[in-house]
């Protein structure tokens, strides 16, 4: 997401090699078995990272707040 030439969306394709900028949420039966959503070297999109959700079958989320302009 772009507003001009900048993006909006900071560290959206996770190449800072962490989920910096990015808020997680996790079940409590993920926590407990301690999986989570990390930055990962296995299968990009594009670049070097993606973002890679260690609990399957669960409800958790990975989001970023910005502000938009009509």
């Amino acid at each position: 997401v772009y507003q001009g030439p900048t993006s909006i969306i900071h560290n959206g394709d996770f190449e800072t090699g962490s989920l910096s900028s990015w808020a997680t949420s996790f079940t409590t039966q993920c926590q407990f078995l301690g999986y989570s959503i990390n930055v990962s070297l296995s299968s990009p999109r594009s670049g070097r990272f993606s973002a890679r959700d260690g609990c399957h079958g669960a409800m958790d989320s990975l989001s970023q707040r910005f502000n938009a302009l009509a």
